[in-house]
């Protein structure tokens, strides 16, 4: 598990901008205000691995109808709310 906290003077990454603006913490937004790649100085990974410039965002209308599905079901069956009700279905549809 990777934890962010605000640092002293502001910070922005790809996690976002730690302001509680959901709005401004979009891919688009995020890139317009700075370089979404890592200099290999920066890197915590010796080699890059894949080039991240030609990956197309990919949304849940891409996934095969079995393929959600099948991830619905084990969702419903893993996430379940506090008074044992299943999970909410806008819950669910965030995480399919």
């Amino acid at each position: 598990l990777i934890a962010m906290r605000p640092q002293p003077g502001g910070q922005d990454g790809h996690c976002g901008n730690l302001n509680f603006d959901a709005k401004d913490d979009t891919l688009e937004m995020i890139s317009a205000r700075m370089s979404l790649r890592v200099s290999a100085q920066d890197s915590l990974f010796p080699v890059a691995s894949v080039d991240f410039t030609d990956v197309t965002e990919k949304s849940i209308a891409d996934c095969a109808p079995e393929i959600r599905e099948q991830a619905r079901a084990a969702c419903e069956q893993m996430q379940v709310s506090g008074d044992g009700e299943a999970a909410s279905e806008s819950f669910i549809e965030a995480f399919v």
